[in-house]
């Protein structure tokens, strides 16, 4: 197998098992770092209402889905605290 095959083949598996949450979440907290940091480091720049704007709704965007898949699809019956319900499932 030549060379170029087998580096096209590793990232194709790489990206065929990243974690896109994270990866989203990550992505989003570099914009705001990289926003901050500029702001900091330039004493005339100003991130634009536009931007700034964008910048929440990304990361409103990742709070969403990351809330979404760790919700509890169900509501114990009886007082049960989750746990208590998924132990009762297993056993």
């Amino acid at each position: 197998m030549s060379r170029v095959r087998r580096s096209i083949e590793t990232v194709a598996y790489g990206i065929s098992v990243l974690n896109t949450t994270n990866l989203r979440i990550y992505i989003s907290l570099m914009c705001v770092v990289w926003t901050a940091a500029n702001y900091m480091l330039r004493a005339n720049w100003v991130p634009t209402d536009s931007w700034l704007m964008f910048l929440i709704a990304l990361c409103a965007a990742d709070v969403a889905q990351y809330t979404s898949k760790r919700m509890t699809t169900f509501k114990p019956e009886n007082g049960a605290s989750t746990t208590d319900v998924q132990e009762i499932q297993k056993g």
